[in-house]
C-alpha cells in the first residue's frame, strides 16, 4: 500500500498511480481528493482497483468518488462499523460456546461465568444476565478460583449481576450464608464489605467488616505475598473509609502481579 499521507504533506501524483491504496490524514480544510481526481486515476491506472481510507476530521476524500467502478472509499464510521461487526460475531460465539460448556455440565462455573461474561461484558445487556442468572441454581455463587483483582471475583457473578442491576439487597443476600473453612468465611465477608462499598455505605455492618479486616490481616501475616486475600483485604479497607491502606494493597498487588524488572547500571 506505501506510506500514509500526513498532515502537512502533499500528496505526489506519481507516486498516487503507483499504489493500489493508501491511508489520508492530512486534516485539511477542503477535499484533497473529488471525484475528478478519481475519474483521471483510474483512467491513467487503466482502471485498476483503489483503495482509499481516509481517517482525516474533516474528510480528505469526497465520498462522490466511492461512487466510481473501481475506487473504494472507507472512513472512520466505516472502519467503526467493522470492528463493532466483528465483536458482536466474536460476543456470539462465546456465548453459544459457554451454553456449549452448560450442555455438557449443567453446573459448571466456568460455562455459567462465560455466558453472564458474555452479556455483562459484550453486550451489556444486564437484563438479559439477570434473565440467565435465573435459570441457574439459587445456590451456586458461581466463584471462579482465580488470583487477579476483579471485583466480581471478590463478591462472584451472582452477586455481581445484581449490583450492576444496583439490587444491592438481592446481591447481599446471596452471601447470608457461607462454608465451613476459613476460605469460606474471609470471602463470605469480604463479598460483602464489597458489595456495601458499591453500593454507598456500611449500614451499620461495622462489625462484620472489621471482624473480615482481622481475619484477613492473619492470613496475610501467613501468607504476604497471596493475592487473593490482598484483593479481598483491599475492598475492606475501602469500606472501612482506610483509603491509603487500600491503596497500598493495590501497589503490593501491581508488584506481584505486574513485576517491575530492573536493570542495573553502572
Amino acid at each position: 500500500m506505501g506510506s500514509p499521507i500526513r498532515r502537512g504533506e502533499a500528496a505526489d501524483e506519481s507516486e498516487i498511480l503507483g499504489r493500489a491504496g493508501f491511508d489520508s490524514d492530512t486534516r485539511a480544510i477542503h477535499r484533497i481528493f473529488r471525484r475528478e481526481h478519481g475519474e483521471m486515476f483510474l483512467a491513467r491506472r487503466k482502471n485498476r482497483p483503489m483503495f482509499f481510507i481516509d481517517i482525516a476530521v474533516p474528510r480528505d476524500v469526497d465520498p462522490g468518488m466511492n461512487r466510481l467502478d473501481g475506487i473504494f472509499v472507507y472512513d472512520i464510521d466505516d472502519l467503526q462499523q467493522a470492528v463493532s461487526s466483528h465483536v458482536a460475531d466474536r460476543r456470539k460465539e462465546a456465548e453459544r460456546a459457554a451454553q456449549h460448556t452448560l450442555e455438557l455440565d449443567p453446573r459448571s462455573a466456568e460455562g455459567m461465568r462465560a455466558l453472564l461474561d458474555s452479556f455483562v461484558r459484550g453486550s451489556g445487556d444486564v437484563t438479559e444476565a439477570q434473565r440467565v442468572l435465573a435459570t441457574f441454581p439459587a445456590e451456586n455463587k458461581i466463584l471462579l478460583t482465580a488470583d487477579f483483582g476483579d471485583v466480581s471475583n471478590v463478591m462472584g457473578a451472582r452477586a455481581y449481576v445484581f449490583v450492576l442491576a444496583r439490587d444491592f439487597k438481592a446481591a447481599l443476600k446471596g452471601w447470608e450464608a457461607a462454608g465451613s473453612t476459613a476460605i469460606d468465611q474471609r470471602h463470605q465477608l469480604s463479598a460483602r464489605a464489597a458489595i456495601r462499598v458499591l453500593s454507598g455505605g456500611l449500614n451499620g455492618a461495622e462489625a462484620e467488616t472489621e471482624k473480615a479486616r482481622q481475619l484477613l490481616e492473619e492470613r496475610l501475616r501467613e501468607r504476604p505475598n497471596e493475592i487473593s486475600s490482598i484483593t479481598q483485604l483491599s475492598w475492606v479497607y475501602l469500606a472501612l473509609k482506610r483509603d491509603r491502606e487500600s491503596i497500598n494493597l493495590v501497589c503490593v498487588y501491581d508488584d506481584l502481579w505486574f513485576p517491575i524488572i530492573r536493570t542495573e547500571t553502572s
